[in-house]
């Protein structure tokens, strides 16, 4: 951590000599492992990123053999899922999903692995949004079929938000005639404040705004 790179091959001796120890705690010994694999991640190289998963799911296996029972072991199965999904190998990466829900009874482990099942099978699927535009304009992305649609989280009080405006302005205006359409989903309490800040930024797509933010619901 301090640079002293020249001590890399002395802690990994010294790391595998304390591994060897038959009275050394499991959780130290899982301790130690999950620290050789951050170490592994963090020297290779290789600029293939499919390479990259399929390492890491090889070693996370490995250590499960070791630690059967270990619920941290299980949860990096999900980073190897997070990892898969990423490059599209989405029924890999389902398949992960489904193994960690099943291996282990941990309740975070189980929940965080049905999140992302329930995220990969929103894949192809079309987004259900119906509503009527606080310009008063009637939307149903049902009827967009066929054109690129950004839906956009935002709200008037976020300053990334507000910083990356120019851009999405900019995309919008490029790219609109061509078949894009943006439709804005605002987080603010305050519908004035929305449509104040929509008229003065010149924002010529819908947005969506729930009045029941404002009553705190």
């Amino acid at each position: 951590q301090l640079g002293l790179t020249n001590a890399t091959a002395r802690l990994a001796a010294l790391t595998e000599a304390r591994l060897k120890d038959p009275s050394l705690p499991e959780e130290e010994r899982l301790a130690l492992r999950l620290e050789q694999l951050q170490q592994s991640l963090e020297a290779d190289t290789n600029t293939n990123v499919v390479a990259r998963v399929d390492a890491l799911e090889k070693s996370v296996r490995a250590l499960r053999k070791e630690f059967t029972n270990s619920s941290e072991v299980v949860g990096l199965l999900l980073a190897v899922a997070q990892g898969r999904l990423a490059q599209g190998q989405t029924d890999q990466a389902r398949a992960l999903a489904v193994e960690v829900a099943d291996a282990i009874k941990d309740p975070d482990i189980q929940a965080a692995a049905q999140a992302l099942l329930k995220n990969i099978q929103r894949i192809g699927k079309p987004l259900a949004i119906k509503f009527k535009a606080v310009d008063g304009r009637e939307v149903d992305l049902a009827a967009l079929r066929g054109k690129v649609v950004l839906v956009d989280f935002w709200a008037t009080w976020c300053g990334p938000c507000k910083a990356e405006l120019p851009h999405v302005k900019e995309t919008y205006k490029k790219y609109h005639d061509k078949g894009l359409e943006i439709v804005g989903v605002s987080c603010d309490a305050s519908g004035e404040d929305l449509a104040n800040f929509i008229k003065k930024e010149d924002m010529p797509w819908v947005q969506l705004w729930d009045e029941s933010q404002s009553k705190g619901e």
